[in-house]
């Protein structure tokens, strides 16, 4: 299953603060009916320096960056006078002859991103359909200085409606208030005839915008998942924000999601994976994507050269979407301990000797099982040694919540020392010395080993109770299935 990935949210009451910011830029984004896959961009914004740039972050594997899309690039002084431009790597570029002030920037960006290969799929980037486009800031805005308070404006087909996580300008339906810079490049939106609807859970408003026969089928399902895994996560975790959201779900022809700054973009296949039925995937989908938008900008990762996707993706959000399911009830505990195996020996098929968790991450897309399965299988050998270690008074849950009030966005980033060390503070040492030799080291991390530890047998491929364990033991595994 794809389950792209990356991660973000920023928090209405928590906005990490750009400092030296510019004066506002404004941005009108055209799309025109006859040719919805042309979007045409006219801006006035500040260049950082001489340079202006796209989101170089996830390019999806692009030879050319999200710059692969771009057209008619032109740039011109307020009074008129165009400037040269000279393309950099990582979709930038530098205004040769530009001194200071404001510019003039146009260009046209081809929606061509779900017609070639990307690594994790075009709901990270844009799509085109009958319903309308999606884009993903990064894919679509070209930036200069750090700015606040930016105006953009939408130009779109009669009784075409936009969907989007930012503030509606009052007196107009197509023009909006971006906060910054960084939640222009950092955001998505879709434009169509779709259907939108607002749900509500606890302090978190989400607006749901929903394109394809086969999805708008699914409606009561995406609305029961999403609201449920809100609520759970704020309960486990112990942390409620006041945050606004997206979530775009589309037709597609795979399974998948993406995490955009406040917005989530989802893939719904007509054809579920091998042994999962369609709302099952649909639902884990739904929770691995909220654990990201709910952990990811409310707190701050180093995430130099991938070296956190195994604690992204694997340890946090599939450990988390995994624990959710079993105790709501979604899956039942044969149903979690088989996925347990499999995740297990998916995990153990990658293990060679020489590449780690950490390294893992240099190349996700080629090492997605040891990334996921192995991050995942990483959580749970932990976990089962912490509740053992604590008799049963700690869980791998208790780390969440000290690393959101530890290192809050804006704040100082987790690094992994960092994490060893706050892992050490909160369980001991020898539990920190456990986890970095599951994220250092090349060798297989000893999962069914602990999981004897929970009274829990592997005998014949399958994991299961022993009718030998201890009633320690059976309250620690209940207590893990239960929360």
């Amino acid at each position: 299953m794809s389950c792209a990935k990356t991660t973000a949210i920023i928090l209405l009451s928590v906005i990490s603060f750009v400092p030296l910011t510019a004066s506002a830029d404004e941005y009108v984004v055209s799309i025109d009916f006859e040719n919805p896959r042309l979007a045409q961009i006219k801006a006035t914004i500040e260049p950082d320096g001489i340079e202006i740039g796209m989101n170089d972050d996830g390019d999806q594997g692009l030879e050319h960056g999200w710059a692969t899309f771009i057209e008619n690039i032109k740039v011109t002084s307020t009074e008129g006078v165009t400037y040269p431009l000279v393309a950099k790597k990582n979709s930038k570029w530098d205004i040769i002859g530009y001194q200071s002030g404001s510019i003039k920037l146009s260009y046209n960006v081809v929606l061509g991103h779900d017609q070639v290969p990307l690594n994790f799929g075009d709901n990270g980037a844009a799509y085109s359909n009958d319903s309308g486009v999606m884009w993903a800031g990064r894919a679509l805005f070209i930036a200069g200085k750090p700015a606040r308070d930016i105006s953009i404006r939408f130009e779109l087909p009669e009784n075409w409606i936009i969907s989007t996580t930012w503030e509606q300008k009052p007196g107009s339906a197509n023009t909006f208030e971006v906060l910054e810079t960084q939640d222009l490049l950092n955001s998505a939106f879709f434009a169509g005839t779709h259907e939108q609807f607002d749900l509500s859970a606890g302090e978190v408003t989400l607006r749901l915008a929903l394109a394809g026969p086969n999805t708008l089928s699914m409606r009561e399902q995406i609305s029961h998942s999403t609201g449920q895994y809100l609520d759970y996560y704020e309960a486990v975790f112990r942390s409620t924000t006041r945050a606004s959201m997206l979530m775009i779900a589309s037709d597609s022809s795979y399974w998948g999601g993406e995490v955009m700054g406040r917005a989530i973009s989802l893939s719904i296949g007509g054809e579920a994976p091998p042994g999962f039925n369609p709302l099952s995937v649909l639902s884990h989908v739904i929770a691995h994507e909220i654990f990201h938008v709910f952990i990811g900008v409310r707190m701050e990762i180093d995430q130099e050269s991938g070296s956190f996707d195994w604690f992204n993706e694997g340890f946090g959000a599939e450990y988390a979407t995994w624990l959710a399911r079993v105790r709501l009830g979604e899956v039942s505990e044969d149903e979690f301990l088989a996925e347990l195996v499999n995740q297990a020996n998916t995990y153990q098929a990658k293990v060679d000797g020489q590449l780690n968790l950490v390294l893992a991450g240099q190349d996700k897309a080629s090492n997605y099982d040891m990334v996921y399965s192995g991050g995942f299988i990483a959580a749970m050998a932990l976990d089962f040694l912490i509740r053992n270690d604590s008799d049963g008074g700690q869980s791998l849950d208790d780390l969440w919540t000290v690393l959101l009030q530890k290192y809050p966005r804006g704040g100082t980033s987790l690094t992994l020392p960092g994490l060893l060390n706050t892992v050490g503070e909160l369980y001991g040492q020898s539990i920190s010395s456990a986890l970095e030799a599951y994220i250092n080291s090349p060798e297989t991390i000893p999962f069914f080993r602990n999981a004897q530890l929970m009274g829990l047998s592997y005998e014949d491929g399958k994991l299961f109770p022993s009718e030998n364990a201890t009633e320690s033991q059976q309250a620690m595994w209940r207590k893990t299935l239960s929360g």
